[in-house]
């Protein structure tokens, strides 16, 4: 769960908005179904998670969980912030997300005329805050600990080029595989 973390924290450094975005909309599927793996409705388990550990500052505005999958659905298979499609909107149908004010403002969420403009850097940040606060409660859960174990991992290159053959070992496997 670190590598995600570090991913978001990373990409809110680098000032690469849409990645941190996209994978702090999706931290709440991974950590819903942790939660509850025999759910089998993502929405349910998505909005539940969101409920229960999502809390940003510097607003009077309550994103629900309901309207925050609506979002994560409209982003990752339309590429869209405007959630009128969806069925999971309760409230918003459309999110401007914006950069970070370059003066000392502060940022904050608004909504005006059923828009909300979310400052990208702060909702990536919370999301980084609730997956810290909820990670502990996982620790003496035997289930939950095999699936935090099962989470996708970058590995590190492992392959090696010798005479014309590759080989992998941090793969456990042994031997070689042609190459040509």
């Amino acid at each position: 769960m670190e590598d995600f973390i570090n991913a978001i924290e990373d990409a809110i450094r680098q000032e690469n908005w849409l990645a941190a975005l996209s994978l702090s909309l999706l931290m709440p599927d991974i950590c819903g179904r942790i939660d509850e793996p025999s759910n089998k409705n993502s929405g349910d388990r998505y909005a539940k998670w969101f409920d229960a550990w999502f809390k940003i500052e510097k607003t009077n505005h309550t994103l629900a969980g309901e309207d925050c999958y609506a979002l994560r659905c409209a982003i990752t298979h339309e590429g869209r912030a405007n959630t009128s499609d969806q069925k999971a909107k309760v409230a918003i149908e459309t999110y401007h997300f914006v950069k970070p004010p370059t003066d000392d403002s502060d940022p904050h969420i608004t909504e005006i005329m059923n828009i909300l403009y979310i400052p990208v850097d702060l909702f990536a940040k919370a999301m980084c805050e609730a997956i810290k606060q909820w990670l502990p409660t996982k620790a003496n859960q035997t289930e939950a600990q095999k699936n935090l174990r099962e989470l996708i991992r970058i590995h590190e290159p492992a392959a090696t080029v010798a005479a014309g053959a590759m080989t992998y070992p941090s793969f456990g496997v042994s031997g070689t595989m042609e190459v040509g």
